[in-house]
């Protein structure tokens, strides 16, 4: 996925080029208005074609713990 004119990770919320438990953090306090749009980066951080969701923090999480991998 290319945001801003750079290649991103799906899921990469801050934009520092890893998917990790940061990101899925943002998303969740961005979903509970903890924090604005302009704490995170919403197009990155969507795994699906959908709005930014709890769907999108499971994905990572599930990543994370190695029951999935996002780049297969």
């Amino acid at each position: 996925m290319t945001v801003k004119g750079i290649e991103r990770l799906p899921g990469d919320a801050n934009l520092d080029g890893r998917v990790d438990i940061i990101d899925a953090t943002l998303i969740q306090q961005w979903l509970a208005k903890l924090i604005g749009d302009d704490d995170l980066d919403l197009k990155a951080a969507r795994m699906t074609d959908k709005p930014v969701s709890v769907v999108d923090v499971t994905r990572i999480q599930q990543h994370l713990a190695k029951i999935i991998n996002l780049w297969e």
